[in-house]
């Protein structure tokens, strides 16, 4: 792999302890190919790539041992993000997997470590109950989830995905914080591309505010259909000298 200077020096730094300097640099880089391969070199560096080609947490990757309970298993949806750059936004889409009984899949080149403490500190501890996977790439992927129905979430979709009817076990698919999905992936999907619609004015939505949204319309219908019912809504209590009929 030829690795641009710029990228080199990035993860030089990284790997040198300057992580402050280099977490503050990396995301504001403009969309071009050396900032890519700082990732994918970033990766390469010893101790940053387990050995195993899928990892599942909670297995901690420096003992090997399990130190949490997975809640939701087996998930009734699964969310993938393709080579995600920022951890931040990683950690917050844990959290939202989390809440509606999901499972988060990771295809590498990832941008930061799983155990970058930005990562965790937007999880906050939920992060270890998550049910979370990496793999090497998409075709790892494709081979675990294949029989799942996969939505592909993309800006230039014609077709919104509140149009459409989520089932128990699909895929929701969403790409990277600069690159989005590539085409190699949306052609040939079309009728599965699924967009959210914003004003104009604003060019994309931030990739965990993607998922969140995505991930309550999917959880909207399941509780209609009875899929699902609403731990959280407490129980309504009547006051049998009202008239008044409760609230839904």
């Amino acid at each position: 792999m030829i690795v641009d200077p710029i990228a080199t020096a990035l993860v030089w730094l990284r790997a040198n302890g300057l992580s402050p300097w280099f977490d503050e640099t990396l995301p504001i880089l403009p969309d071009v190919w050396p900032r890519r391969n700082a990732f994918a070199a970033f990766e390469d560096l010893p101790g940053n790539r387990t050995a195993s080609k899928t990892t599942s947490h909670p297995v901690d990757a420096r003992t090997g041992t399990c130190n949490a309970v997975v809640v939701n298993s087996p998930p009734l949806l699964n969310i993938v993000l393709y080579q995600p750059e920022i951890p931040q936004n990683t950690g917050n889409v844990g959290r939202t997997c989390l809440s509606v009984a999901g499972k988060l899949w990771l295809v590498r080149p990832l941008g930061f470590q799983l155990e970058e403490k930005r990562l965790r500190r937007a999880g906050l501890d939920y992060w270890q109950h998550l049910d979370v996977e990496i793999v090497d790439n998409w075709e790892m992927l494709t081979e675990q989830l294949s029989p799942t129905t996969h939505w592909y979430f993309t800006k230039t979709a014609d077709r919104v995905y509140t149009d459409v009817q989520f089932k128990s076990g699909d895929t929701l698919v969403f790409g990277s914080e600069t690159r989005g999905l590539p085409d190699s992936l949306l052609q040939g999907s079309s009728p599965r591309n699924l967009r959210i619609p914003i004003q104009p004015l604003v060019r994309s939505l931030n990739l965990a505010s993607a998922v969140s949204a995505a991930a309550m319309e999917v959880t909207r219908q399941w509780r209609e259909s009875g899929l699902i019912t609403d731990p959280g809504r407490p129980a309504v209590e009547t006051d049998p000298t009202s008239t008044r009929t409760p609230s839904p």
